[in-house]
């Protein structure tokens, strides 16, 4: 927490808010500033009871040597056995409590990062040794030292179990194949001599073994390699017969990354147009087509949308002038009509004390009460003198 150096913790922080951001990149400032402020509950548990880190919180600590005792490892003997022990105490709380709330693991949105929490702690528990499913196991010690304030979870237990259980099994059946197949492409990039783990090689394992993107990608890195995010991106939408923007690989480095998109989409043989994202004119992302219409088609279609769009922009300001240069003839017409309105009410012999109640009256059903009194009466008296009615 903190500094790099690790120096200090930071338990409490402040945010200075300046700027009312529209989603497009376009920032206003604000009429009145303000200083919002927020301190982590966990972090200031590590300061009352005089630990490093919150993995050495007494609630936090019996995750952790639950981990412990499944694994068979003793946490500080070993720094990078220590990481995979803290990855897998940090995700089976997260993933207890995602489940807890409703959500189950799937290819999309919320799911899909539960799916990720509980697959790459599975390939840490292979890391320290656990061959079997066990994350289903540390359910009941998260359970345990959380209960007292969120009880719904011990009532939810057996659900919760189950749908840990589950994902974690249906993992396993793949994970071994997916780690030798991960070696075996691994092993020929660095025959090589590359430096970047390509992004067919990242989809082919997460397409046939289920690895995450983000999983390949810290396998990775551990191996001081990078990955194609953007190929892998772009085949894992094209694949999986999404046709949308890829998301995945959504980059914000304006035209050098869209010609990165590019020769992506090239290397893979898929079809590729740049697309402005919503975020804002400097975001590019790749877009993927089916086949159904050619590629100069599709630019032909964007380049008459944003005609249409910018006509639609042009139309809208000349609207608004209009609007605005009428405005005073407007109220004029409408001030002349009430004046009229007056004259005409008192001619007829409309008490006054229902004209200023149709106009002043605190509440407004009594103001629509006499406004719907004096039009009775003016129309009343128009037909008494042959004028007519409604």
């Amino acid at each position: 927490m903190g500094c790099d150096c690790d120096r200090y913790m930071e338990i409490w922080n402040l945010v200075f808010s300046q700027f009312d951001a529209d989603g497009k990149g376009h920032y206003e400032r604000l009429a009145r500033p303000n200083i919002d402020t927020g301190m982590g509950l966990e972090r200031l548990a590590c300061v009352m009871q005089g630990v490093g880190n919150l993995f050495e919180v007494d609630t936090v600590q019996s995750v952790l040597h639950h981990v412990e005792h499944i694994a068979g490892k003793t946490y500080g003997a070993n720094p990078k056995e220590d990481i995979s022990i803290r990855v897998i105490t940090d995700h089976i709380r997260s993933c207890t409590f995602m489940v807890s709330d409703g959500i189950l693991p799937s290819n999309e949105g919320r799911g899909y990062v539960l799916r990720r929490l509980l697959r790459r702690a599975a390939r840490h528990g292979k890391l320290l040794g656990v061959n079997e499913p066990f994350l289903y196991q540390v359910v009941d010690t998260v359970i345990h030292e959380n209960e007292c304030q969120y009880p719904d979870l011990r009532e939810k237990q057996t659900y919760i179990t189950k749908v840990i259980r589950t994902e974690e099994e249906n993992f396993a059946r793949t994970i071994d194949g997916g780690m030798k197949i991960y070696g075996d492409m691994l092993s020929a990039h660095k025959a090589k001599g590359e430096t970047v783990f390509s992004g067919e090689d990242a989809f082919k394992l997460y397409d046939t073994f289920g690895f995450p993107i983000d999983l390949t990608a810290e396998m990775a890195a551990e191996e001081g390699m990078t990955i194609d995010e953007i190929a892998a991106g772009i085949r894992w939408h094209y694949e999986g017969g999404r046709n949308r923007l890829a998301n995945y690989c959504e980059v914000t480095q304006g035209r050098d990354a869209l010609e990165e998109g590019r020769k992506a989409a090239e290397a893979a043989g898929l079809p590729f147009c740049e697309h402005l994202a919503d975020g804002g004119d400097n975001e590019l992302s790749p877009y993927v087509y089916d086949g159904s219409m050619t590629l100069a088609d599709r630019e032909k279609m964007q380049q008459a949308r944003e005609a249409f769009e910018k006509l639609a922009d042009a139309l809208r300001e000349i609207a608004a002038k209009l609007a605005e240069a009428l405005k005073p003839v407007i109220n004029a017409v409408l001030s002349a009509l009430k004046k009229l309105w007056k004259v005409s009410a008192k001619a007829i012999g409309v008490p006054p004390k229902w004209l200023h109640l149709a106009a002043h009256a605190k509440k407004a059903r009594t103001r629509k009460k006499y406004r719907n009194r004096i039009r009775r009466y003016v129309f009343e008296a128009l037909a008494a003198e042959g004028g007519g009615g409604p």
